[in-house]
């Protein structure tokens, strides 16, 4: 039972790993190809990689050069750790610490897609004299909003708690960075909340305990 549990969080962990260096902008789809390949062949007790960029070349279907030319990529952009094992032979080893800020940087980008979306049904519902009237009501609400209040004031907390209601658990993948950072206070356990919510297996209670 123990060797099952065990399996399973080692393959949890590979797949938080590619989710996130699937994200990441400075890669190429080759460095991830390369990434999954080196993953595939990790060893589930010791976390060991080290497979020849020959045999990786030709499981991808690309060159041994453009194998090293990826794994000096993820080595670079801190994904990826290499070390010689002897007989001219390399290992390998992947580091986690990237995971957490690429999941900020996504929760980012989905923040923003949202509001854009919004933004965008919003406009379709108004007339060209709306827009007109409302954009120049908004100017002049953000320049008196600049001349009283100080940067502390301008807090969005307000709308975060009316959107996104502490007692609902959403099932739109947008909401979720959201609602993550408005209910769970420790960022370590942000990675584990979307998984989660990813899976459908998020509960009140799970939920009170991320958030305690």
């Amino acid at each position: 039972m123990q060797a099952s549990i065990d399996q399973q969080s080692f393959t949890s962990s590979k797949l938080d790993l590619l989710d996130a260096i699937s994200t990441d902008p400075r890669l190429s789809g080759s460095d991830f190809r390369v990434a999954f390949r080196l993953l595939q062949h990790a060893n589930a007790e010791t976390g060991a990689i080290f497979p020849s960029q020959e045999r990786l070349a030709i499981q991808i279907g690309i060159t041994p050069r453009a194998v090293r030319s990826s794994i000096s990529n993820l080595v670079r952009f801190g994904w990826l750790t290499r070390s010689r094992r002897g007989r001219g032979c390399n290992a390998y080893c992947f580091e986690v610490r990237n995971i957490n800020h690429m999941l900020d940087r996504l929760t980012g980008l989905n923040d923003q897609f949202r509001e854009e979306r919004l933004e965008r049904k919003k406009a379709s519902y108004q007339t060209p004299f709306d827009r007109k009237e409302t954009s120049s009501r908004d100017r002049k609400e953000t320049s008196s909003k600049h001349l009283k209040t100080t940067p502390e004031d301008n807090s969005c907390s307000e709308i975060n708690e009316g959107t996104y209601p502490r007692e609902t658990i959403p099932t739109d993948h947008s909401l979720f960075g959201p609602w993550i950072r408005l209910n769970i206070p420790d960022p370590t356990k942000h990675r584990a909340a979307l998984r989660l919510l990813h899976e459908g297996k998020m509960t009140p209670e799970l939920l009170k305990r991320l958030a305690a």
